[in-house]
């Protein structure tokens, strides 16, 4: 299973409250499926996501959890979990961080076992006896609102917990300047409007949506989700930020028209060239292609899904329109967020 995103992933920043997941790696399957469903629901978390073959501490953990960011813990508690020393020193940070401050809780949540009772037995059987009063402290201290992983509303009940606490990000709309990113349902791609297409002379300038495809530390990278325009051969010309109504803005990296590069990494991420219907007024074609610009800067001709166009087009004496499409890499450390 792929590993779930944190709130350091998201689009645009924002919240930097999150709660601490502390799980046994082995179970990283069951604990991983809930995660994502927790990402898509908007919860901001932080785990350990190195897939060791035991439970070895990390030492991050303890600044993770002290953090005046952190606001919680969410225990996930298995036969596993039980016999691991790096589960027992997350019990005793998070007791210690709530003798503390009152802005900070526990959530355990039981994997295989149906009342906390039954998990209570089982440590008193593992080598971890003496830790029992740490785990009845946590269990107290989450005045016992635990939840068992078999219950149909547990992805529920985490999402309230750490919405309670304030470690949630609003994944519907995030305002910025005036534009957007907005969430696909269902998806972790983003979309940005940001900019307008240039038509021409008296023409309407519709705003260009942007769609990522590709987080590379604090880069963000977006292609437009349309073919903006079908143009001949002599009509691309290099892509400048100020004809898109984007100069001046610091967090803009680059712009410039689609790279075959790209294309072969991320061509199902990137997804089919759709035309707008002004685009769609100006194709002369009975079929539809878009221009690529090559490793070496040669234009190239892609078909609508991403594929390379083969045999002769006699494109350089302009018999042959093709649609446009950039790319936009944005700097997320200098968005101009709105307050």
């Amino acid at each position: 299973m792929n590993k779930p995103m944190t709130y350091l992933d998201r689009v645009g920043g924002g919240n930097n409250r999150y709660v601490f997941i502390s799980y046994s790696h082995k179970d990283r399957d069951i604990v991983f499926n809930y995660l994502h469903r927790l990402y898509e629901g908007g919860a901001n978390y932080w785990y350990d996501a190195e897939l060791n073959d035991g439970d070895v501490w990390n030492e991050e953990v303890e600044s993770i959890i002290q953090s005046e960011n952190c606001r919680g813990v969410i225990f996930f508690i298995s036969e596993n979990s039980l016999v691991s020393s790096a589960v027992f020193r997350e019990f005793d940070l998070a007791l210690k961080k709530l003798g503390s401050t009152n802005d900070f809780e526990v959530l355990p949540v039981f994997i295989g076992y149906s009342e906390y009772k039954y998990a209570l037995i089982a440590l008193c059987e593992t080598e971890f006896r003496n830790n029992i009063s740490s785990f009845v402290s946590i269990m107290k201290n989450g005045d016992r609102l635990y939840l068992c992983l078999s219950d149909d509303d547990s992805a529920d009940r985490m999402l309230a917990f750490c919405a309670n606490n304030g470690a949630t990000s609003n994944l519907r709309q995030i305002e910025m300047r005036g534009t957007n990113y907005i969430r696909r349902d269902g998806e972790k791609l983003r979309e940005y409007s940001l900019g307008t297409y240039p038509h021409g002379d008296g023409e309407k300038q519709l705003p260009i949506v942007w769609e990522m495809f590709r987080r590379d530390k604090n880069l963000l990278y977006f292609v437009s989700k349309y073919c903006l325009d079908f143009v001949d051969y002599s009509a691309i010309e290099d892509i400048d930020a100020e004809k898109f109504g984007l100069d001046g803005d610091e967090s803009v990296v680059s712009l410039c028209l689609i790279k075959k590069s790209l294309i072969d990494t991320y061509g199902d991420l990137i997804g089919e060239a759709v035309p707008t219907d002004y685009a769609d007024s100006r194709r002369s074609q009975s079929f539809r292609a878009f221009w690529v610009r090559g490793n070496d800067g040669e234009l190239l001709l892609y078909n609508s899904a991403n594929r390379p166009l083969n045999g002769y087009i006699n494109y350089e004496n302009n018999q042959f329109a093709a649609g446009v499409r950039l790319v936009l890499v944005l700097d997320d450390d200098k968005i101009n967020r709105r307050k």
